[in-house]
């Protein structure tokens, strides 16, 4: 009797795919611009991922930048980010917002 495994192994590859997405927002001392990958930002009249609207790069091993390609929204990154409840800080100026981590 033969057992067709197609089905498991597209969950299984499902599976695998989210676990390694759940590695990557890891927090492990340092800080990791993944961890930010699932906010969205109310931008241009809809919700737009944060990494099409913004450049985001790794200030020192405790905060994070994320620098706005279009300066106007950058009120509405720092909201988006404090509302996805990461139990990270964030604070503004004109040229981005600053993440920082405990």
């Amino acid at each position: 009797m033969s057992y067709d495994f197609k089905s498991l192994d597209t969950k299984l590859k499902g599976a695998q795919e989210w676990l390694s997405r759940e590695y990557q927002g890891l927090r492990t001392g340092r800080a990791t611009p993944a961890i930010l990958d699932s906010i969205s930002v109310q931008a241009y009249g809809s919700m737009t991922p944060l990494k099409q609207v913004a450049m985001i790069s790794v200030e020192d091993a405790r905060s994070l930048r994320v620098q706005a390609f279009d300066p106007s929204i950058i009120k509405d990154i720092e909201r988006a980010i404090s509302a996805a409840d990461l139990g990270v800080g964030t604070g503004s100026d004109a040229s981005g917002v600053r993440v920082t981590f405990p």
